[in-house]
């Protein structure tokens, strides 16, 4: 799927920066005529995230990841070897040639993220790293997960409570002692879920080849984790109260919701319209929240929950959002953070529904909706991860540091 592009000066050409299960891929130089599906350019290594020409057409930009830290490459056209301009500890993110074509301008600096839990002893920092993502309360509340990306943060994607797109190593925290282990050092995962008992770690890696696969691992580290035998791009593992494992898997160019149990058998298709990705499982194993192309528009999507035992789906916001569910099922958390600041609805829910009772059109994303307005309703202007069964809650502090710098052209 395309993101970013940018038209050659001659009209000819079209360089995009596009994504795929996988996360970023390499760039992609196409005929703006449509004739071919064009080729890689920039780092073959690497994921894309912005494009840019110089105003003559002779050169090529990029932002890529090769080399682990988002950094600007250029290329000569239409064959040339690419080539890094910048580097170091901190990252560039967009491009803009001068019209001169003797400089560019981009946004440099480094992305902060840090784990905190909010509970009766006031809120403290968990995570040490610079950079963290993905907290993941275990099913009893005594331990906290998250992940510690392997390459920087430029071009990352938090969605539905854990990672999207992000490669890093799990940690863990006591949240009474507050002991922290590192847990199966050396593999990098992506999405990740734990089971109903807490024993096991379901999660998606890429193999050598550029494949997403699914996992299984103990996380008393007394066997070694094992892969799911599939020849399809398998991720988002999600488990419900029973130990089954729901997922997402690429399917003739569409991603469909798949439902296993955990050695692998009794693989089946769980919802028959193709998906965009899957968010989350209500605690009770009623519902299933997933990201799909908009029903009014087939230029918009949305984020609906479908009841698993039949029955007509529930809009939750007309883009993507992302719902978690706190406190023994009886609040819903729905984090927004496509309308600027990070921002978290928190609402209440009935014993016996699973589901509030959602406008029926779907929430607008004005903080000062419906939404926020209903019975019940508080909205909290940070990213928000309700704890299963009490009313704690960790969060998410994250600073960005950037300037505008010139960089010159030789």
């Amino acid at each position: 799927m395309a993101h970013r592009s940018a038209i050659s000066p001659n009209h000819n050409w079209v360089l995009v920066a596009e994504m795929d299960n996988g996360g970023w891929l390499p760039c992609r130089l196409v005929p703006f005529d449509g004739s071919s599906t064009g080729r890689i350019v920039g780092p073959a290594s690497g994921g894309c995230t912005y494009v840019a020409w110089s105003p003559d057409g002779s050169w090529m930009y990029f932002s890529s990841d090769a080399g682990g830290r988002f950094h600007i490459w250029r290329q000569r056209f239409p064959d040339g070897v690419p080539q890094q301009l910048t580097s170091g500890a901190t990252e560039e993110e967009g491009i803009a040639v001068t019209p001169d074509g003797r400089s560019l301008i981009t946004s440099v600096g480094l992305v902060q993220s840090t784990v905190m839990l909010h509970d009766a002893k006031g809120e403290r920092q968990l995570s040490s790293a610079s950079y963290a993502e993905g907290p993941r309360f275990s099913h009893d509340g005594t331990y906290l997960f998250f992940v510690v990306p392997a390459r920087g943060a430029a071009g990352h994607q938090y969605v539905g409570g854990e990672l999207s797109r992000v490669d890093g190593e799990l940690f863990r925290v006591n949240l009474e002692t507050g002991a922290n282990e590192h847990l199966l050092p050396g593999l990098t995962i992506r999405g990740y879920d734990l089971s109903p008992d807490g024993k096991r770690l379901v999660f998606s890696a890429v193999d050598p080849r550029g494949r997403v696969r699914l996992w299984i691992a103990d996380l008393d580290l007394r066997s070694s984790p094992r892969q799911f035998s599939s020849m399809l791009d398998e991720d988002e593992p999600k488990f419900d109260q029973d130990g089954n494992i729901f997922f997402r898997a690429a399917e003739g160019g569409s991603n469909f919701l798949y439902r296993m149990k955990e050695d692998g058998s009794d693989r089946v298709k769980a919802f028959p319209s193709s998906i965009l990705g899957l968010l989350g499982l209500s605690p009770d194993g009623r519902w299933v929240v997933l990201f799909q192309a908009s029903s009014k528009s087939a230029a918009s999507s949305e984020t609906i929950a479908v009841p698993l035992n039949g029955g007509a789906p529930m809009t939750i916001c007309d883009t993507i959002c992302d719902p978690m569910w706190g406190n023994r099922g009886k609040l819903l958390a729905i984090h927004f953070q496509t309308t600027g600041p990070d921002r978290t609805v928190l609402l209440p829910v009935a014993p016996a529904g699973g589901m509030p009772s959602l406008p029926p059109d779907g929430p607008d994303l004005d903080p000062g909706s419906r939404l926020g307005t209903m019975k019940g309703a508080k909205i909290m202007d940070k990213l928000m991860i309700p704890a299963p069964i009490s009313d704690q809650y960790a969060w998410m502090s994250q600073s960005v540091h950037r300037n505008l710098y010139r960089i010159p052209l030789r």
